[in-house]
């Protein structure tokens, strides 16, 4: 399975759209977003509509989504962000803020051998690095990787590190709102730089 994964698109259309115009490039099976879809960004309404558009197979809400739609408080938020997530929850159309309002929380299992979330996977709202785990695949599950070409390390994706492959140890940088990276679930990536 080759995933697309977005995180930390905070409102930035025209990064969003460089992501999407590269991933269609590369190809991918599904599309997963781990959440911050909104804040800082001019264009929360339209980044909304794309994602909506994208059907992505996971999604998960990030701690921009939850003031930005009034779920929680902009506490520990330093002051653009505070300002960025007043002004979004103002200009947000009322079927946006709902779309928002109703985004699942993470840690959320994809299937028997991903994991999403935003945040720490023990408690979203610990820390703020959206990253998806490698889960230990039950026994005999169709997801069990081959163990001839397996390691111990976890495969991550940080907005504020990098995507590392669990299997090979190669890995592909990520940043901020532009960070978009499709990987293959249990193949090998190239590094790049």
């Amino acid at each position: 399975m080759r995933y697309l994964v977005l995180t930390d698109i905070h409102a930035n259309l025209e990064a969003l759209e460089a992501c999407l115009a590269h991933a269609r490039e590369r190809q991918y099976d599904e599309a997963l977003v781990l959440g911050d879809v909104v804040g800082y960004g001019a264009d929360p309404n339209a980044v909304i509509q794309a994602i909506q558009a994208l059907n992505p197979l996971a999604i998960i809400r990030g701690n921009h989504d939850k003031v930005a739609c009034g779920i929680d408080q902009a506490d520990g938020f330093n002051p653009v962000a505070k300002s960025a997530a007043h002004w979004t929850l103002d200009v947000l159309e009322p079927d946006h803020r709902q779309w928002l309002t109703e985004l699942p929380e993470g840690p959320h299992d994809v299937d028997d051998l991903v994991q999403i979330c935003h945040g720490s996977p023990f408690d979203e709202g610990r820390s703020s690095t959206a990253a998806i785990r490698r889960r230990p695949p039950k026994p005999g599950s169709r997801c069990e990787p081959d163990r001839s070409t397996s390691s111990t390390r976890d495969r991550s994706v940080s907005h504020a590190t990098a995507m590392h492959a669990r299997r090979t140890g190669s890995w592909t940088r990520a940043s901020g709102a532009s960070n978009c990276s499709a990987s293959r679930i249990g193949s090998k990536l190239r590094r790049r730089k």
